[in-house]
């Protein structure tokens, strides 16, 4: 069986600011940990909430 996550519209939202602070070398430290914390975030609440 195949478990989908990723699907929240939180995630989604992280996602894409991720991958555009990926490219965006104007960011700063701060906003740039700020970023990929809540990715991480809305991966693990996710996770939690489809299992």
């Amino acid at each position: 069986m195949t478990i989908k996550f990723n699907k929240s519209e939180k995630f989604v939202n992280a996602k894409k600011a991720f991958v555009a602070s990926l490219t965006n070398s104007e960011l700063s430290e701060e906003k740039r940990e700020k970023i990929v914390s809540d990715y991480v975030q809305a991966l693990s609440d996710d996770v939690v909430t489809t299992i």
